[in-house]
C-alpha cells in the first residue's frame, strides 16, 4: 500500500525549516498519465503549474500550489479572451491581457476561478493557491498511510489515529474509508474516480464514519457518486477541500447523513448534482445538528447548491449554519429545503453573507422552502420547516424562476418562522411584495426584514 519515494517537496521543507528560509511558491508536477488539458498554460512566479482536466463533459480545467506571499499568476490560453474575469471578483483584483494571456496578482491563498469569456461560466479555469504545508508527515512515520508523487490503484481503510498522507503530485484511484477515531486525510494529492463509470461502485471515493476525523488540502476528482460522504459520526472536519467533478447525475459534492458536529470550511465544490446535501437514511432517524458550512465556493452545473431533506428519513435537521459562501454557478433552485418522512427542518437554520453569481439558465426558485413527499421517501408523509433564517444574500446577475416559494404541505403540515433579513438582488432589496415572491398556503410568520419588518402571514 505504502509508495517509498520521499518527495523532493518533504526534502525541500526540511530544508528550509532548518535554514529558516521560507519557500514563496510550491508547484508539485504532474505524474506520467496525470489527467492534463491543453488549453490552459499556467506560470506562477516564472514556476509552470500542470492544469488537469476537471470533467470531459465540462471541459473544465483546474490547477493547484503553495503560496506564502503575493504572487503573480500568468496564463496563456488557445481560447479567445472576451472581456476575462475572475470570480469571486472580490479576491481577484484586477487582471491584464497581453495578447493571449492574463495577467493578475494573488495577494493571498484562495480559490479563485477564471472565465476567459466574462459573460459565460464554460472554459472556466479553477486555480487552488494553498498555503504552505505546516509539517507534513514522512515516510515511515508511525501511523501514517503515505502515498508519494505518481499513480496508485488501491483502496485504502484509514483506522484509529492513522494519517492518511497523500503527497502533492499523487494520484490514488480507488476508495478511501476513514472508519477510525481521530484519523486523518491531509496532502496535496488527488484520490482520482475516473476509473468507474456512474454507479460502477457501492462505495465512494471518501467515505468518513470515524469520530473526531479531519480532511485537508486534498482533491476528489470525478466521483463515480457522491465525492465525500458523512455518514452517521460525530465531530468531523473537512478544510480546503477541493471536489472537482461534473460528469453525471449522483456526483453530489459533501453529503451529510445522520451525522452531527460537522464543519465544512474553505472548501470548492463542482458537481453535476448537489454540491452540498443533508440527507437521512438510518431507520433510528438520527438527527443533523450543530453543523457549519462556511468560507466555502459552490459551482453546480446542473442541480442545486445546497439540498436539505430532499432524501431523508430524520427527525430534526437543526442547528446549521451556511455563512460566507460564493455560488459561483447555479442552474435549479440553489437553495432547496424540503423535509419530509415527519421530520422538521429547523429551528436555527441560518443562511448567512452568501453572494450568487446568476448566468440566466434557470426557471426555478431562487429559495424553494416546502414540505413535500417524493419517490426517494420512505413513508411518504411530509414533515415541517420551523425556523430558518436567510440574512444578506446577495444576488447579481440573471434569473429567470421566482426569487421565493415558500408553502406548507397541508393545515397539519406547515411552514413557520422563516425570517429574510436583506435579500438583496442586483442592488435592489426583495421583500413581501416584490414579484417573484411566492408565499403558499399553510405558512405562518414568513417575515421580510428589509420591509420594516413586513409580514406575511396565513393561518
Amino acid at each position: 500500500m505504502k509508495q517509498t519515494v520521499f518527495t523532493c517537496v518533504g526534502v525541500c521543507s526540511l530544508l528550509m525549516s532548518l535554514t529558516g528560509v521560507k519557500a514563496d511558491v510550491v508547484v508539485y508536477p504532474a505524474p506520467e498519465g496525470a489527467p492534463l488539458i491543453d488549453q490552459y498554460r499556467v506560470s506562477v512566479e516564472g514556476k509552470s503549474v500542470p492544469v488537469y482536466l476537471g470533467s470531459p463533459k465540462r471541459l473544465y480545467g483546474y490547477c493547484q500550489f503553495d503560496m506564502s506571499q503575493p504572487v503573480t499568476v500568468r496564463v496563456t490560453t488557445i481560447l479567445p479572451l472576451a472581456n476575462p474575469r475572475l470570480i469571486p471578483e472580490r479576491l481577484g483584483g484586477k487582471l491584464s491581457v497581453e495578447g493571449d494571456t492574463v495577467v493578475f496578482t494573488l495577494r493571498s491563498p484562495c480559490q479563485i476561478t477564471l472565465l476567459p469569456n466574462g459573460t459565460s461560466p464554460d472554459n472556466a479555469l479553477h486555480l487552488f493557491a494553498n498555503s504552505l504545508e505546516q509539517a507534513p508527515p514522512r515516510e515511515g512515520e508511525p501511523g501514517v498511510i503515505f502515498f508519494g508523487p505518481g499513480i496508485h490503484k488501491t483502496n485504502v481503510t484509514v483506522g484509529d489515529g492513522q494519517t492518511l498522507y497523500l503527497a502533492g503530485g499523487s494520484i490514488l484511484k480507488g476508495a478511501v474509508s476513514v472508519s477510525g477515531r481521530n484519523g486523518k486525510v491531509r496532502g496535496r494529492g488527488i484520490i482520482d474516480g475516473s476509473d468507474w463509470g456512474h454507479f460502477e461502485r457501492n462505495d465512494v471515493p471518501l467515505r468518513v464514519t470515524g469520530e473526531s476525523v479531519s480532511i485537508e488540502g486534498i482533491i476528489v476528482r470525478l466521483s463515480w457518486r457522491a465525492g465525500v460522504s458523512v455518514v452517521r459520526t460525530s465531530g468531523v472536519h473537512i478544510a480546503n477541500t477541493k471536489i472537482c467533478a461534473s460528469r453525471f447525475a449522483n456526483d453530489d459534492g459533501i453529503t451529510v447523513t445522520n451525522a452531527d458536529s460537522v464543519t465544512v470550511t474553505g472548501c470548492f465544490v463542482r458537481t453535476d448534482d448537489d454540491c452540498i446535501a443533508l440527507k437521512g437514511y438510518s431507520s433510528d432517524r438520527r438527527d443533523i445538528f450543530n453543523c457549519l458550512f462556511e468560507k466555502s465556493q459552490l459551482w453546480c452545473d446542473r442541480a442545486r447548491s445546497v439540498l436539505i431533506g430532499h432524501e431523508t428519513m430524520v427527525r430534526h435537521m437543526r442547528d446549521i449554519q451556511f455563512k460566507d459562501i460564493d455560488i459561483l454557478k447555479y442552474s435549479m433552485t440553489p437553495f432547496l429545503i424540503e423535509p419530509g418522512e415527519l421530520g422538521t427542518a429547523g429551528p436555527r437554520i441560518l443562511f448567512e453573507d452568501i453572494r450568487v453569481e446568476g448566468w440566466g439558465d434557470s426557471q426555478s426558485a431562487l429559495i424553494q422552502i416546502q414540505p413535500t413527499v417524493n419517490r426517494w421517501m420512505r413513508l411518504k408523509e411530509p414533515g415541517w420547516v420551523n425556523g430558518i433564517t436567510f440574512r444578506n444574500i446577495q444576488f447579481k446577475g440573471t434569473h429567470h424562476g421566482p426569487w421565493i416559494r415558500i408553502q406548507g404541505y397541508d393545515a397539519a403540515h406547515t411552514t413557520n418562522n422563516v425570517t429574510f433579513d436583506r435579500l438583496i438582488v442586483n442592488g435592489k432589496a426583495i421583500g413581501a411584495t416584490s414579484p417573484g415572491v411566492l408565499v403558499g398556503d399553510h405558512t405562518k410568520n414568513i417575515t421580510f426584514s428589509a420591509e420594516n419588518a413586513d409580514r406575511v402571514s396565513q393561518p
